[in-house]
């Protein structure tokens, strides 16, 4: 599928709740492949995003020290983002 742009609102993703991170991923992995949509990321469960809410930051607004952890598993959505993005511009 080819996304008009890589938003949210144009793009089918399928987005997976914390509670569903309790189950294992084997669990979470046979529930989404009931669904259409790309598997682009695991994002692990972390109180990281919890305090960048709350001081208006990002994860990669973090120190290397704090969120190079996260960024490496942000780094094939990212990547898949920008995939989206130059088919848009092709």
């Amino acid at each position: 599928m080819r996304c008009a742009a890589p938003t949210l609102s144009s793009c089918r993703y399928r987005p997976v709740h914390s509670t569903w991170a309790r189950r294992g991923t084997s669990s979470i992995e046979e529930f989404l492949e009931g669904f259409d949509y790309p598997l682009v990321a695991h994002l692990r469960q972390t109180q990281v995003y919890v305090y960048c809410a709350r001081d208006g930051l990002s994860v990669f607004d973090l120190p290397r020290s704090r969120g190079e952890q996260d960024w490496e598993q942000w780094r094939p959505l990212t990547r898949w983002l920008a995939r989206q993005a130059a088919v848009k511009n092709d």
